[in-house]
Formats: C-alpha cells, structure tokens, sequence
C-alpha cells in the first residue's frame, strides 16, 4: 500500500470572490492511495478560516500515511470510517442530515 499527497494550485476561472478574499487560483490536496495495483484519488481544499494551510495538511496526511503503510492493507476500512466521519462532521455543521450519530 503506497499513500502519496502533494500540493497543486488550480486555477479558478475568473475570479473567486467571498467577503474575506479573492483568488484566482485554488490550494488544492491531492491524495493518492495505490493498492495491489489499484489507484483511488481523491482532493480537497485547506480553509483558511481555520487555520488550516496546503503544508499543514500535507503534515497530517503524512502522520496518516505512516500509520496506514505500517497497518497494511487492513487499515482501509479503518481510513474509510474516519472520512465518512469527517463527512458526516461537516455536513451536521452545515446543517444538513443528523450527523451520522
């Protein structure tokens, strides 16, 4: 199992505008999980609202990373659980759904 991330700016078409900021490019995470030959993806992008920049979620993935190349292949499920969770976190903080309990 090989978990690899890195940091891409993609740019926005126009601008992007909200009352705090504007950008014309998104900081965007890539992550890419390779097992037994199969390659999933996945994105997403750092809120500055809290705190949060590109390098400090490269530093958590990368806690992450070792974790789950220490566990094997074994701690997919486990990793699977922890995103439904941060799903199920952000969508009851947004008010939508129960929060998944």
């Amino acid at each position: 199992m090989k978990l690899r991330s890195r940091l891409e700016f993609w740019p926005v078409s126009g601008v992007f505008r909200i009352s705090r900021r504007e950008t014309r490019e998104a900081e965007i995470i890539v992550v890419e999980l390779e097992v037994d030959g199969e390659l999933g993806r996945g994105e997403g992008s750092p809120n500055v609202r809290y705190g949060e920049t590109g390098e400090s979620c490269l530093a958590q993935i990368e806690i992450v990373r070792i974790d789950l190349e220490d566990a094997g292949v074994d701690a997919i499920a486990a990793g699977e659980a922890v995103e439904f969770a941060v799903v199920a976190r952000d969508a009851a903080g947004a008010g939508i759904g129960g929060g998944g309990g």
